[in-house]
């Protein structure tokens, strides 16, 4: 409870169990997590036609490309971070640290 007495004294908060129990609700860490991304410009992974057009650029580089796996994979990666679709281990990592 130290933790939460240190934000509540920072953040003028008189009773620290408040800050407590706002850390504790299940929902706060998502409800940040969709703020950064609506901020920036991010889009889900789950998102229909997001995930439609990297289907469709993974196709074809699958079937136009003669690199390997790996190489594919970082392409893959790369279209995901230039087109700001968040990817998905990185989205479980991201609410997973913003709940700890």
């Amino acid at each position: 409870m130290v933790g939460h007495r240190a934000l509540a004294v920072q953040l003028q908060i008189e009773d620290a169990s408040v800050v407590k129990r706002y850390t504790e609700r299940a929902k706060t860490a998502y409800e940040y997590a969709w703020e950064i991304r609506d901020a920036y410009g991010y889009h889900p992974f789950e998102d229909a036609e997001w995930r439609r057009k990297f289907r469709a650029f993974l196709h074809g580089r699958a079937w136009t490309g003669a690199e390997g796996p790996v190489a594919l994979f970082n392409q893959a990666v790369g279209w995901l971070r230039r087109h700001r679709v968040l990817l998905p281990v990185y989205r479980r990592q991201m609410n997973r640290q913003l709940t700890v």
